[in-house]
């Protein structure tokens, strides 16, 4: 309500800006007309009276007036522009306060809702507590009811007694020292054991609530216990699990760089990328799966704290309402002391005659000894009570002597995990020395790959040198052969060489250049090709143009006999024009299956290569095992010494709740014990 008259209140205030700002624009237009009107027509009745001004002066004053003039419709201007701008002020602020009014009203309502139903609460809280004040009261004003009309009877009993006589005034004076001793034990007693029932029956309920609480505590220790011990196994499984994916990790990396060699590392790449993604996954759960449980034990945690601080708030207060009945007794003991002082002023002042109440006054006594031992029966009934309440106390401490020993039992089973823990890091040490050998081996495989690769890269460059060497030579030998003409000469010895020599030169010339003939043969017969015989080829080889035609002549290390010895024929070209090709072919075939050598030691190196990424991958998953596993040790440290201080607190509360006891005991001791005549 208070919010929607302020809301009312600012808008009503904005809308006397809006009107005020409009008012005052309206003022400065009419002043700015104004003034320019008078400006415009106050100077032109002088201009008109002064016909002696000249044009100059005349031109200075329009334009004057005309920069007044440009001046105030700026001015002008601004103020509309600055009173456009108020307006959308003004608008927006409306809007917002429209939104704040709608989302103040929900929200005031449902915190005076809220307001009101904690003030409900505290009502019925402060009512309950009242009614028990109450209640309290009620009994304690009967009790007060019941020993007032008590002490009346007594009164009309003592005036009835000292108005029958005089005469056994000192018997009586002893006797009835000796019932008010009587009596005042009796009331002592009874109200003692009226307030000792209460507070006992407060300390029972207190006592079973503690101990109820803690089989509750001890439930969930145990609980906590299972709870830790199952996750330690999980986890102790899960590093199980992971060592052991290590170790296959690690085999089939040695399988892959084994296997590298005659298979390709496409597809065992792929697999690789994969598994690294499903590991990654496996890994990303499994953290989340860590952030819950230690969000979980911090929950739990937080539970367990407040639950201690709610016992020991319950202490405190029965505490304070143990030191409270202890500061009351005093006080109605001093109301008693004063009424039997009252009636002992009162029978010293009326002494009469008890003659003839002594059979009624023994009487009384004997009905007060059976009050007394009523009472003693009732002292008796109490100490039993706190005899069960001693085994009770007992009870609890077996079962906190039971938590004790879970709790060591919890201890050896983390020093067991521990052990555990120390197993596996000796474990991990030995898998990453293993990686470290794995890797020095990768290495030097791959520096053998890269020397081997080198050579076979030099060893195919000199193939494809060969390779074009004795392809232009077979090139020159088939057109050679195509260009013999209508007539080649005939098949001529085997030891002879074919040359091309010029028109008319000698036979013996042609034999004396020819020198080694052949070469030819000889490289049909062998595998390799020598550098010497490259080099020796384009000497041996000759040809010479005369007249544009070219001609054939045979030259051997053999004597000729004259121009037409042996007809020389075709069959040693086509010899050896088969021994080039298939010197050609055997070439070929080197230079694939150097292809192959070149290809298979790349796959090797692309092996090598990933199984050293398998392998650093291996060795940052195995760190990170390590990691998760230091955390893990830490958060049951952590649970460790929640379960210390939990311990440490049901400790005190039983020391509490003995010296509770304790004090219980000393007390009925006391009020069964007579007071000193």
């Amino acid at each position: 309500m208070a919010f929607g008259n302020f809301n009312f209140d600012l808008t009503a205030g904005l809308q006397e800006i809006g009107d005020r700002f409009t008012q005052l624009r309206d003022e400065l237009e009419n002043t700015i007309e104004e003034t320019i009107r008078s400006e415009r027509f106050g100077v032109l009745p002088e201009t008109e009276g002064e016909a002696a001004m000249d044009a100059a002066a005349l031109r200075a004053l329009v334009r004057t007036l005309r920069e007044t003039l440009a001046v105030r419709e700026r001015q002008l201007e601004r103020k509309g522009g600055e009173a456009a701008e108020m307006a959308a002020v003004t608008a927006a602020l409306q809007r917002k306060n429209e939104e704040l009014a709608q989302s103040r009203d929900g929200e005031a309502v449902a915190e005076i809702q809220r307001e009101f139903e904690t003030k409900l609460a505290a009502a019925e809280r402060k009512v309950y507590a009242l009614t028990k004040e109450r209640d309290a009261l009620r009994r304690g004003s009967e009790k007060l009811s019941s020993i007032d009309d008590l002490v009346r009877e007594k009164d009309a009993i003592i005036q009835q007694v000292m108005e029958e006589g005089e005469v056994l005034s000192k018997k009586q004076l002893a006797l009835e020292q000796t019932v008010k001793k009587l009596r005042w034990q009796v009331r002592e007693l009874q109200a003692e054991t009226k307030d000792l029932a209460a507070s006992l029956e407060g300390e029972r309920a207190k006592a079973a609530s503690a101990v109820s609480e803690r089989a509750a505590t001890a439930g969930e220790l145990y609980s906590i216990r299972e709870q830790h011990a199952a996750e330690l196994a999980a986890e102790r499984q899960h590093y199980e699990r992971l060592l052991e994916e290590e170790r296959e990790a690690r085999a089939a990396a040695e399988g892959k760089a084994a296997e590298a060699a005659r298979v390709g590392v496409t597809r065992r790449l792929k697999e690789a990328e994969a598994r690294v993604e499903s590991l990654e996954g496996m890994l990303a759960e499994l953290r989340a799966e860590l952030e819950r449980q230690r969000a979980a034990a911090d929950e739990r945690e937080e539970l367990l704290s407040g639950e201690v601080t709610d016992l020991q708030r319950r202490c405190a207060e029965a505490e304070a309402r143990q030191q409270e009945a202890a500061a009351r007794i005093p006080e109605a003991t001093s109301a008693l002391m004063r009424q039997l002082e009252s009636m002992q002023a009162a029978a010293s002042e009326q002494a009469a005659a008890w003659t003839e109440a002594e059979r009624s006054l023994h009487a009384r006594l004997r009905a007060a000894e059976a009050t007394a031992g009523s009472s003693a029966g009732q002292a008796a009934h109490l100490g039993r009570e706190l005899e069960e309440a001693r085994q009770q106390l007992a009870a609890a401490t077996e079962q906190l002597s039971a938590v004790r020993a879970a709790l060591t039992d919890a201890q050896q089973a983390v020093e067991v995990e521990r052990q555990r823990r120390a197993t596996a890091e000796t474990t991990a040490g030995h898998l990453r020395s293993d990686l470290a050998s794995a890797q020095d081996s990768l290495n030097t495989l791959e520096k053998v790959y890269a020397q081997q690769i080198e050579s076979l890269q030099a060893r195919e460059a000199s193939a494809l040198s060969c390779v074009r060497t004795l392809e232009g030579k077979l090139k020159s030998a088939i057109g050679s052969n195509g260009s013999a003409g209508d007539a080649p000469p005939a098949l001529a010895a085997p030891g002879y060489k074919w040359v091309l020599v010029k028109e008319g030169q000698e036979a013996a010339a042609v034999v004396g250049a020819g020198g080694s003939s052949a070469w030819l043969s000889r490289q049909a017969s062998s595998a390799g090709v020598s550098t010497a015989d490259e080099s020796a080829e384009p000497a041996e080889d000759e040809s010479v143009k005369v007249g544009g035609s070219l001609l054939w002549g045979a030259s051997s290390g053999r004597p000729s006999g004259g121009g037409g010895g042996g007809a020389p024929s075709g069959r040693p070209r086509d010899q050896q024009v088969a021994a080039l090709q298939q010197q050609v072919r055997e070439l070929e075939a080197t230079r694939e299956r150097l292809s192959e050598e070149l290809v298979r030691a790349a796959t090797e190196a692309a092996a090598g290569q990933a199984a050293r990424a398998a392998a650093a991958a291996a060795d940052a998953r195995l760190r990170e095992a390590e990691e998760r596993l230091a955390a893990a040790v830490e958060l049951l440290g952590e649970k460790e010494e929640l379960l210390e201080e939990a311990q440490t607190d049901m400790v005190e509360m039983r020391e509490h709740y003995r010296q509770q006891i304790d004090f219980m005991a000393t007390q009925l001791t006391a009020g069964q014990q007579p007071p000193p005549a």
